[in-house]
């Protein structure tokens, strides 16, 4: 004798399908794959476009620096908001 479990007995008794389960995206995984492309990405583009390696250096400190400066000044800016 052949066993049925029960839901299947169910779905075919009100020939409802069960409800799908959306699969879960995470968002934080992404933004983190997304930062550590952005870097290779940058340099290959310049490379591409025509600038040197050590103009490359230059222009990535540069922008690293101006990022550092932002996030202090809005961390800063929220700390103080707070208080």
């Amino acid at each position: 004798m052949v066993t049925v479990p029960t839901t299947t007995l169910r779905f075919l008794w009100t020939s409802k399908r069960p409800p799908k389960k959306e699969p879960q995206v995470n968002n934080d995984s992404f933004h983190d794959e997304a930062i550590k492309l952005a870097p290779p990405v940058g340099v290959s583009t310049l490379s591409v476009l025509g600038v040197p390696l050590s103009d490359m250096v230059y222009i990535m400190t540069i922008l690293y620096i101006l990022v550092q400066i932002v996030c202090t000044i809005y961390k800063t800016y929220k700390t103080t908001k707070k208080e």
